[in-house]
């Protein structure tokens, strides 16, 4: 992370769009790598979060109240 960042302040604007690029590449690839043998995952689009962690909230055997936790879902934070 540190590297990146580095990257970042030595290069122009268009050289850290692709910096940024390979960044969110290289994370993606290690999640990958790291949940490839797992056998108990689950993907969760965060654009269909309200629709899916139900799913998630089930497949986990959560306890409490769903309704809140998911109401939580819809609060933004840093919104900058």
């Amino acid at each position: 992370m540190k590297v990146f960042y580095i990257l970042l302040l030595y290069f122009k604007p268009k050289r850290q769009k692709k910096i940024c690029s390979f960044y969110v590449d290289t994370v993606n690839t290690n999640i990958e790598m790291f949940l490839k043998n797992k056998t108990h995952k689950m993907i969760i689009h965060l654009e269909k979060i309200g629709k899916e962690f139900p799913q998630f909230w089930n497949a986990i055997h959560a306890e409490g109240d769903l309704k809140k936790a998911t109401s939580e879902l819809r609060i933004k934070h840093n919104r900058s």
